[in-house]
């Protein structure tokens, strides 16, 4: 399991979340990369593909976080988007 380092992104460094804003996609990603991976593991993901399984999951994580409610719980939000990328990641599997 590789998690990239604050110095890996190329992201200037982003201000501390707060309640109206949410969390920034740095703040998320580092918090609960370890998270997504063990939802991964536990949905039965095969080892060789979870990295690219996470790395979706962050991708859709970037694309939606601006549409993120902070009154709701981060994890349950994260688990939600878990669920439907590896979903998809076993259609895609099965249709090879």
């Amino acid at each position: 399991m590789t998690f990239l380092s604050s110095a890996d992104l190329s992201v200037a460094p982003a201000p501390k979340g707060d309640v109206t804003t949410g969390p920034s996609f740095r703040e998320v990603y580092e918090a609960h990369g370890p998270f997504v991976w063990r939802i991964c593991q536990r949905m039965r993901v095969r080892e060789m593909n979870i990295e690219d399984v996470a790395q979706d999951v962050f991708l859709v994580v970037h694309r939606r976080l601006d549409s993120y409610d902070p009154r709701v719980p981060i994890r349950s939000w994260l688990y939600g988007i878990v669920t439907r990328v590896v979903a998809d990641h076993r259609k895609r599997f099965r249709r090879k």
